[in-house]
């Protein structure tokens, strides 16, 4: 059987009921619901993940910020958002410096004279000219 969670910060019982009562964003609703279903020592962390609606290792990196850090920090977390987006002159290093690229060889063939099946183009790895 699964171990139950014990968050093991009783004092933040009455910081947690006024931070609930004054959030504003859903994200800091879930936070704090998962803290407190956290406090009750009832459920495991994958329960209580179940009943946020997150992953279990998101629940249990919120549970060690607020052991180490409390409350504040953890309504302080920015949402993170996934690899950050490249901008086009990042994109452009990767090949502008001799790195190699795929290519459509097509054989002498124009894009009128068919289709790229029928015509016998095929992509083909290049190392680029610039390097």
């Amino acid at each position: 059987m699964a171990k139950k969670f014990q968050l093991g910060r009783p004092e933040l019982a009455e910081a947690l009921t006024e931070q609930q009562v004054g959030a504003e964003r859903a994200r800091d609703h879930q936070r704090l619901s998962a803290v407190r279903l956290a406090m009750s020592g009832e459920l495991t962390l994958a329960q209580i993940a179940k009943a946020v609606g997150k992953a279990r290792s998101t629940v249990a990196e919120w549970m060690r910020v607020v052991r180490v850090d409390g409350l504040s920090a953890l309504l302080a977390l920015h949402q993170g958002r996934g690899r950050a987006p490249q901008t086009q002159s990042q994109s452009a290093k990767g090949t502008a410096h001799g790195a190699a690229a795929w290519t459509l060889a097509t054989a002498g063939r124009t894009p009128s004279s068919g289709s790229p099946s029928a015509t016998g183009w095929r992509w083909a790895w290049e190392e680029s000219a610039t390097g």
